[in-house]
């Protein structure tokens, strides 16, 4: 027995004694004086005896509590140092998708990390509206490992307070209108005619901790959903299937290891779980254009105290564009200062009232839309690939599903991304000196924005200025937030791919009827399946028939090789006037019906990051 145990056990005798003596005092209390004085010192040995036996084991529970946060504290220690030796061989970015390929045991060179049938697993779902096709994966940020779900995921932006809106595709353009060209010859020839109309969204993985509680699905899908809500169900199938070998069917079972992830100052653990969601945002075109777009306009306070001033509303855009002079504030620091700003011939123009008595200048960044033609994505030659000799078709692999390619300037990119507080959210971080961090053009840097790096106005002790997120993490991308539930109020950002758009998804130039999923599904069970002019199906819905790209519009198209995730890709339908036409599919497919490449992967591999890929990867490129 323990010295914890023997007390609570004396605890309990003294205390029936001392309820028995109570008794005894009841039914003596006319006794004399000697009786009644000897029941008093039964009494205060009694009561001497409980507190001391509660004292020791307010000692023991102490001493406990003391074990407890050393043994907690030894935890964070660990993971911390856990963190160090995998961030010295992994980089944040994918971990691996689902092995499909190991055909034959203890070779090595059958496993792949990213591509079984296709560069993260990606397929094709264009029979629904906007859903690129893609498997489970496991990735890591910041040292946080993830296994997803499959994904399939609909594109959604990140809204203004957070809330998502859906990344549709551009329409039709207005001067088409006013021209003789058929609708269908310009969807026809958008991409090789019209390439400032081809709208590239890129795609990006977010991974946050969360507060410990149910398992949050934040990755919309026509398809796909996640199985259990409840950890402990999620966190006992789970294993059950690692154990096993085995796979959910459906493939809607996550993993998001529980963490440690702080302490409080009287040094209890605050535990957390992964989430993650995929977001799209627009980042340019195939071809770039003279439309400017809306500014980024800051104070320069490097000089002195801080202002801000908050970003353009589309009201004041709209109005400087129209040539209107429009009022800024610039709040902060106990006083505000007003500015007069408006756009002469494509020049800011900046006054200030003269009653001001001191001013700051104003610095205003201006982009036009940025050009990603389809030469700007590198495809990642793989030695797996190359090392096919002869039989190594480089145009074949180009239009394949194992594509992956680099782009070069992601990292500017990447800052056009808003972080979890949604668009237009403004957070300044302040190094210990007092001073903001700032970009390399010297403004102060947005951190509710994605970013990899910043600059401090005062140097560090080695003299430098421009730092880096993380210790040792050359893919480490991050945005702040203000958002209670994301603990330590820092999300993690992972591109994915990007998405080439056209008004090919959302023309239906044919008239197609909008039917509900129901409708037809119910004239898919007698027959009228789309599989030919005479079981045409009677219409269209963004679930499972988005049928709307008539065959008729190409006048040629291209041999796209199919995976056996896919789902279908064109058929027939009835159009306004009730006649059978050949639809393609008009959702997202990594090739179109014509050959244009549509999806372009540009995800990094965490393991490329390692000493030993790094040194290969030197070897590989010759120096």
């Amino acid at each position: 027995m323990s010295v914890l145990d023997e007390a609570l056990a004396k605890l309990s005798e003294f205390a029936k004694e001392y309820v028995a003596l109570g008794q005894r005092v009841s039914d003596n209390k006319d006794a004399g004086d000697e009786k009644l004085a000897e029941l008093k010192n039964n009494t205060d040995y009694m009561v001497n005896g409980i507190c001391r036996s509660l004292g020791l084991i307010n000692k023991r529970i102490e001493k406990s509590d003391q074990a407890i946060k050393d043994l907690v504290l030894a935890v964070a220690y660990a993971r911390v140092g856990n963190n160090m030796i995998n961030g010295s061989q992994l980089a944040s970015g994918i971990l691996m998708g689902r092995q499909y390929t190991a055909d034959r045991l203890m070779s090595p060179k059958d496993r792949v990390h990213d591509v079984a049938f296709g560069a993260i697993n990606l397929h094709n779902h264009p029979n629904y509206e906007a859903m690129p096709g893609l498997a489970e994966m496991a990735v890591i940020a910041n040292g946080i490992p993830y296994r997803s779900r499959h994904n399939d995921y609909r594109m959604y932006q990140t809204g203004v307070g957070a809330k998502p809106v859906p990344a549709v595709a551009p329409g039709l353009p207005v001067w088409l209108s006013d021209t003789n060209i058929p609708k269908g010859l310009y969807l026809e020839s958008v991409f090789r005619d019209n390439p400032e109309d081809v709208r590239m969204d890129l795609s990006y993985i977010e991974l946050w901790m969360k507060p410990v509680g149910d398992v949050s699905d934040e990755v919309d899908s026509f398809r796909h959903a996640e199985l259990y809500s409840n950890l402990l169900e999620n966190f006992q199938q789970a294993t059950k299937l690692d154990a096993l070998g085995d796979k959910d069917i459906l493939e809607n079972v996550s993993v998001g290891p529980v963490q440690l992830v702080g302490l409080t100052d009287a040094g209890s653990p605050i535990y957390g779980q992964p989430a993650f969601r995929i977001r799209t945002h627009p980042i340019g075109t195939m071809a770039g254009v003279s439309e400017i777009t809306k500014p980024t306009i800051q104070v320069d306070t490097s000089d002195s105290h801080d202002h801000e001033i908050m970003p353009l509303t589309d009201e004041q855009w709209a109005a400087l564009v129209d040539g209107d002079t429009i009022l800024l504030r610039a709040n902060g620091s106990g006083h505000v200062h007003r500015y007069y700003v408006s756009l002469v011939d494509g020049e800011y123009v900046v006054s200030t009232p003269s009653a001001e008595s001191h001013t700051h200048e104003l610095v205003i960044s201006q982009r036009h839309r940025r050009s990603l033609p389809p030469s700007s994505f590198k495809l990642i030659e793989v030695m797996s690939e190359m090392e096919k000799g002869s039989g190594y078709d480089r145009d074949k692999l180009l239009k394949s599903t194992s594509a992956r390619f680099r782009l070069d300037n992601i990292d500017e990119i990447i800052q056009e991304l808003p972080g979890m507080d949604g668009e237009g959210a403004v957070i300044t971080e302040v190094s210990s000196s007092g001073n903001p961090y700032s970009n390399d053009d010297g403004t102060t840097l947005n951190s509710a924005y994605y970013h990899h790096e910043y600059r401090l106005n005062s140097a560090d002790a080695a003299g430098r200025r421009r730092m880096h997120r993380g210790f040792n993490d050359p893919n480490l991308i991050i945005a702040r937030t203000n958002n209670p539930d994301v603990l330590n109020g820092v999300s993690y950002c992972i591109p994915l791919e990007v998405v080439a758009r056209t008004a090919r998804e959302v023309s239906n130039i044919a008239g197609v009827p909008l039917k509900s999923r129901d409708e037809l599904r119910e004239s898919v069970s007698h027959g009228f399946d789309g599989s030919s002019a005479d079981m045409a199906l009677p219409g269209w819905n963004p679930k499972e028939y988005n049928f709307t790209l008539p065959a008729a519009v190409f006048s040629q198209t291209d041999d796209v090789a199919v995976d056996a995730a896919d789902t279908r890709s064109a058929a027939w339908v009835k159009d306004s006037e009730g006649n059978p036409i050949l639809c393609y599919a008009a959702g997202i497919r990594h090739i179109s019906p014509d050959g244009h490449r549509i999806r372009y992967p540009i995800y990094p591999m965490s393991h490329e990051y390692s000493y030993a890929s790094v040194q290969l990867e030197h070897l590989r490129q010759g120096g």
